[in-house]
């Protein structure tokens, strides 16, 4: 049995990861899925490592991490703490040492800005989708039932892993997966098989979806997981 850490991106929860964990259990594999401190103003990356090797703390066995959207920022960060067999990026930002998230966005046109111009922030800088907005861009290839549900549970982003300098310095040096979404709104389709090849020396996975696979097509996100954890023996 496998077990994959599950880590969610920006304004949702390890409520997300629900669908797949049972495709992946079908599977006879194990899906921990983590919630991340998203409302903390405070927390960085490194936080967020130090809450997924947390949540894993009972996992004795190397895990294939995934980290979706904003969850790609701390994924590599968790290799230096404990056993990793495969960091797996889902159609996630993926950190470079020496800056931050926010000038990569700048310079290597990682957004479809038009849905991050849509989002409002509270007194703390935190962002949120409009509920609308984020079943336009989030979740345009759920379900109707399913992306209401989603929209309507998403929580604030605070900003801190976007606008720190990454605290990641060096890569781990386990290889590395990518899985590309084409039919993504929130990041660039074509940056994601590009850093891919670029970035890890490896062709991407590819589904035709949403930014958000694991409610979309949780069935062929449990498979291609299912490869990525078989090609590592």
């Amino acid at each position: 049995m496998t077990v994959f850490g599950l880590v969610h991106g920006s304004w949702q929860g390890a409520w997300v990861w629900g669908p797949l964990i049972q495709q992946l259990e079908q599977m006879s594999h194990r899906g921990v899925a983590v919630d991340m401190p998203t409302h903390e103003i405070d927390a960085g990356a490194a936080e967020y490592a130090g809450t997924i090797v947390e949540a894993l703390s009972d996992v004795t066995d190397d895990v294939v991490l995934v980290g979706h959207s904003l969850g790609g920022l701390s994924i590599p960060l968790v290799a230096a703490r404990r056993p990793v067999k495969a960091p797996a990026f889902l159609a996630a930002g993926i950190p470079r040492p020496g800056c931050s998230y926010t000038q990569q966005v700048q310079q290597e046109g990682i957004r479809e800005q038009s849905a991050f111009a849509q989002t409002t922030r509270d007194e703390h800088g935190c962002t949120i989708l409009p509920f609308k907005t984020a079943i336009d861009v989030l979740y345009n290839a759920c379900e109707p039932d399913v992306a209401q549900w989603a929209a309507g549970l998403l929580r604030y982003q605070a900003q801190r892993p976007m606008t720190e300098v990454t605290p990641l310095t060096q890569w781990p040096t386990v290889t590395c997966a990518y899985i590309a979404c084409h039919g993504d709104r929130i990041i660039n389709a074509d940056w994601q098989c590009r850093a891919s090849r670029e970035r890890f020396g490896v062709e991407p996975y590819e589904l035709r979806t949403d930014h958000s696979p694991m409610l979309s097509a949780p069935r062929d996100l449990a498979e291609i997981l299912h490869d990525i954890q078989a090609s590592r023996g």
